[in-house]
């Protein structure tokens, strides 16, 4: 294992350091990262509206279309990595691959089947759906707009979604665990930071704290563990990746935080029971392919100093 031990290796775990690096990513992200909304904000008359109006972050209100919303709400996500990127090597003398996976190569093969395997799952449970309750569903075909979310959704979200698991899954998951030298704590702690992120999200206003909130930490815990399983985020990345594509380019709801022009508008929310199936079904599946060692997440974190880290850990 290397994702978590490596970072026991350099003595660069000061907890000031990720305080530092946490908070200087989001201030960046959401400073910086959201000039391009205000200037077109302003451009288009913002001024001229009201603090409630302003505060919705309804930018349709200022004549700007789904496509380009989606384009200024994904920059502050792309802004945060780089800089988290940026401060790794003067603030933890690291590497973006050592929190990657802690080797030397990315793991293609693993982001693309984790990619593909939730896009026939999710896809699957979709169709079926879709064909059992039609009247739950408004279509929502427009080719015009649908060919450049398509092209948008497929360049930025995967991105958008690396840049949280190298934040919680990768960076901050690493620093908790080589505070406590368990799988546990990490595990359970960036769940709940990542949840409390989503904590201003508009499916919150729209459905409620007590409905929405467990559902992004069983997010968070699903990707952590397979973090954890798989030793590095390539394959949480690639989940996350298909999932918020699906939610982009096929179906949307009212209060949805990736407010687009998808294929499909539902009018009824998703049970919490249809994403324990799926994920539930994901880990299986995975676990299985890569012959997952679940006694894991009871063991040591120990430092790797004495083992070979390899060259590229690329596996299908």
């Amino acid at each position: 294992m290397y994702h978590l031990e490596k970072t026991l290796d350099d003595g660069q775990n000061s907890w000031w350091k990720y305080v530092v690096i946490y908070f200087s990513q989001y201030f960046v992200a959401f400073s910086i990262g959201v000039v391009p909304s205000l200037i077109i904000v302003v451009m288009n008359g913002g001024l001229n509206y009201t603090e409630q109006e302003l505060d919705s972050m309804n930018l349709a209100q200022f004549g700007i279309g789904s496509n380009l919303n989606l384009v200024l709400l994904l920059i502050p996500s792309i802004v945060g990595l780089l800089t988290l990127t940026i401060l790794l090597k003067p603030i933890h003398k690291r590497k973006l691959i050592d929190v990657i996976n802690g080797a030397t190569g990315i793991r293609w093969g693993k982001f693309w089947f984790a990619m593909g395997l939730m896009s026939v799952l999710y896809g699957t449970y979709l169709s079926l759906d879709y064909l059992i309750y039609p009247k739950n569903y408004i279509l929502n075909f427009n080719l015009e707009s649908l060919v450049p979310l398509v092209f948008i959704s497929f360049l930025l979200i995967p991105i958008q979604s690396t840049s949280e698991e190298v934040i919680f899954r990768g960076y901050l998951m690493q620093g908790v665990a080589s505070w406590t030298n368990n799988r546990w704590a990490p595990l359970i702690i960036t769940s709940i930071l990542f949840g409390l992120t989503h904590l201003f999200n508009s499916e919150i206003s729209e459905y409620g704290f007590i409905y929405m909130m467990p559902q992004y930490l069983m997010f968070g815990l699903v990707f952590g563990l397979i973090t954890i399983l798989d030793d590095g985020i390539e394959s949480a990345v690639g989940v996350h990746s298909a999932y918020n594509i699906f939610g982009s380019i096929f179906i949307t709801f009212e209060g949805s935080s990736l407010p687009t022009s998808a294929l499909l508008q539902k009018i009824q929310f998703n049970s919490p029971l249809v994403w324990i199936a799926i994920w539930a079904g994901v880990i299986f599946i995975m676990g299985k392919k890569y012959n997952w060692n679940y006694s894991l997440l009871k063991g040591k974190i120990l430092e790797t100093s004495s083992i070979k880290i390899p060259e590229t850990t690329d596996e299908n």
